[in-house]
């Protein structure tokens, strides 16, 4: 949120960056409770290119983004993250629907990428299938469930990586957070893997 009445009008981005010494750019999904509501990337390096990227909504509802900005870690190419929560219907046309999109919008090139968030689907189903024809799943090793938070049965948070073969995951953890959100927080530890 912010600036929402339902968290009394604070900008959780922003008061996020600061308690964590973080940089932060916020992107809006939509107007709510004479704020916004939408999504937010941390990062202790500096946020190049930030864009909001409108997912498809084909029902009207909630509309969905995806944030997507470049950074550069020292001694490492450059990496474009992107943050998403995925439709949250029973039905999955929505989310089938956004993952084809993300597909679409950041598998086309070569770029070190990473795909992070809520996806709201599980991994058997068709919209996880779908990003993992062109994701590798960073937690494939040791996939665990994320949700609910205060007893996790589902696996439906991912961090998913492009191109495949360049990236080495150093460990993927869902920590025992309980609190903080409606799911565990997913810990996952990447280096590029070199020649």
């Amino acid at each position: 949120d912010r600036k929402a009445t339902r968290t009394q009008g604070i900008d959780q981005a922003a008061e996020l960056a600061e308690l964590t010494g973080r940089r932060h750019a916020y992107g809006k999904a939509m107007d709510y409770q004479g704020g916004a509501y939408g999504q937010a990337l941390l990062s202790r390096w500096p946020l190049e290119d930030f864009t909001v990227h409108p997912l498809p909504n084909p029902a009207k509802v909630e509309p969905r983004i995806a944030i997507s900005a470049v950074v550069r870690p020292p001694g490492f190419p450059a990496v474009r993250v992107i943050g998403t929560h995925l439709d949250a219907a029973r039905d999955d046309a929505a989310r089938r629907q956004q993952a084809v999109a993300l597909n679409a919008l950041f598998a086309q090139d070569d770029m070190l990428t990473v795909l992070l968030g809520d996806l709201n689907a599980r991994p058997e189903t068709p919209v996880i299938q779908t990003l993992f024809q062109v994701w590798a799943d960073a937690s494939v090793a040791s996939p665990a469930p994320t949700s609910p938070a205060k007893k996790p049965t589902a696996r439906i948070d991912y961090v998913l990586l492009r191109p495949a073969g360049v990236w080495r995951v150093t460990s993927s953890t869902v920590l025992p957070e309980a609190v903080a959100s409606d799911h565990r927080p997913l810990l996952v530890e990447l280096t590029l893997v070199t020649p």
